[in-house]
């Protein structure tokens, strides 16, 4: 799923803080 990926790269550009918590 490489655009799942890409979003996740996007949103973690705007807030990394919520996508790490939630990526982690």
């Amino acid at each position: 799923n490489p655009r799942y990926l890409l979003r996740k790269s996007e949103l973690r550009s705007e807030r990394p803080n919520s996508t790490n918590g939630v990526g982690s």
